[in-house]
């Protein structure tokens, strides 16, 4: 959809050992501040069963904000990811 940006985050073992959650529930909380932020579109979060190089625990959490793959994924470089892709104050 061209009106959501869809964040996928990988939620195999090695992500959720390494704090998978704490990325969707940090970027989750973004839809909550749309309007303060300026945000061009809301945000849908994906979590799936795997992502390029999320099989090799080193790169754990992995993300992908459009076709832009994260590896050791934390809540801040993934929103700053969203921010450059759909404007928004800074916030970080």
């Amino acid at each position: 959809m061209d009106d959501v940006l869809e964040v996928q985050v990988c939620c195999n073992t090695y992500g959720l050992l390494h704090g998978a959650m704490d990325v969707i529930d940090q970027i989750e909380t973004l839809n909550d501040i749309v309007d303060e932020v300026n945000l061009d579109k809301p945000i849908e979060v994906v979590p799936v069963k795997s992502l390029e190089g999320c099989d090799v625990e080193e790169n754990c959490p992995v993300a992908k904000v459009e076709d832009e793959i994260i590896t050791k994924a934390t809540s801040q470089s993934v929103m700053a990811a969203i921010l450059e892709r759909i404007g928004g104050n800074s916030i970080l």
